[in-house]
């Protein structure tokens, strides 16, 4: 899932070097990961970011994110939680049982860690981010749908200059940022969960276990033709057009652990099987990674001697047709979702 707005976790002098950088072909985030490594996405290279307040929501159901568990021999347990990449105030600790198992963890499983990572991450987008010389945007997206996305997104003369020659993977990514509700709704990285639990695991000195390598991010995003990602930035800007800002209805869904609407939400977004624009990027960023990361996994898990794994993947991988938890089942590894009432 995208960013909604950026956050300002680095120096402004670092930011102007990082837009500099992105606008230069030389992307330093992507979407999750690469999020999570420097704050937030290159929205704030057009306008300056919100600083979250203490805003925290109304919320009507229980914060109980989607996780699964389960019991393997010898008393080992494996726990996998369905994550956000960025967050807001009150995220964690996490709630009640899973907070208690989180803190008996013995080792963190994570997609991949972006900080440590970085470096090789903006070398892998580095031939990416930008389209063919000669070629822009206005030669795979109909001038009608170009020009209600910059009116939708309030992008100027001199921010079309700098997007119309990016691939559409990459602006539909960074570049669609409907406005919020509230501006005390806007994510940072810093309170995400991945950023906590990495600085948590760091400090107790547990291992963390990366289950995908930095190319599998690259491929995630950007490894379907120019004419699909164009298919792309259409589907994503008609739902923000109906729906609005992507964010509170991912929010709303992940935090109470609604398995269906956070379901309905991927098949919107990131398709499906029958999905008549996004069945390849449904096939690139989830089921393929699915199916390697269930390998990783397991692999690691007995490799590692740990007898109470955490991992923490995005939410989306853990919802839908073929997801991670289905995958793993496939491989006789069988988990059951997570009993927030006594933590089994």
């Amino acid at each position: 899932m995208h960013a909604v707005t950026g956050v300002r976790l680095v120096s402004k002098p670092q930011r102007r070097s990082i837009c500099k950088a992105a606008a230069a072909a030389l992307t330093p985030l992507s979407w999750g990961a690469l999020g999570s490594a420097l704050g937030g996405s290159l929205v704030g290279c057009a306008t300056d970011p919100v600083k979250p307040g203490s805003f925290t929501g109304a919320w009507s159901s229980p914060y109980r994110p989607l996780a699964f568990q389960a019991l393997l021999d010898e008393g080992r347990e494996l726990t996998v939680l369905g994550g956000l990449h960025s967050g807001l105030p009150g995220f964690y600790p996490l709630p009640g049982a899973l907070h208690n198992i989180w803190l008996r963890a013995d080792a963190l499983m994570i997609e991949i860690d972006a900080q440590a990572r970085h470096a090789a991450l903006v070398e892998a987008f580095r031939p990416v981010v930008r389209l063919p010389e000669g070629m822009t945007l206005e030669q795979l997206i109909p001038d009608p749908l170009i020009a209600q996305a910059r009116a939708l997104f309030g992008w100027s003369e001199a921010r079309w200059a700098e997007l119309r020659i990016m691939q559409p993977w990459w602006v539909a990514n960074f570049a669609f940022t409907a406005p919020l509700p509230d501006k005390r709704w806007s994510p940072t990285a810093e309170q995400g969960l991945e950023r906590i639990m990495l600085g948590e695991a760091r400090k107790r000195t547990i291992p963390v276990l990366e289950l995908e390598p930095p190319i599998a991010q690259v491929q995630a995003l950007s490894s379907r033709p120019l004419a699909e990602q164009g298919d792309q930035f259409v589907a994503w800007l008609r739902d923000i057009q109906r729906y609005g800002a992507m964010w509170p209805q991912l929010l709303d869904a992940w935090r109470s652990g609604d398995a269906g609407a956070l379901a309905q939400l991927k098949a919107r977004w990131w398709g499906h099987p029958d999905h008549p624009m996004l069945r390849a990027l449904h096939e690139s960023a989830f089921v393929e990674r699915d199916q390697a990361m269930a390998r990783s996994l397991i692999e690691q898990m007995w490799l590692v001697p740990a007898r109470r794994p955490f991992a923490l993947v995005g939410a989306f991988h853990l919802v839908g047709p073929n997801n991670l938890i289905e995958q793993l089942a496939a491989s006789g590894l069988l988990l059951r979702p997570l009993n927030y009432n006594t933590g089994l």
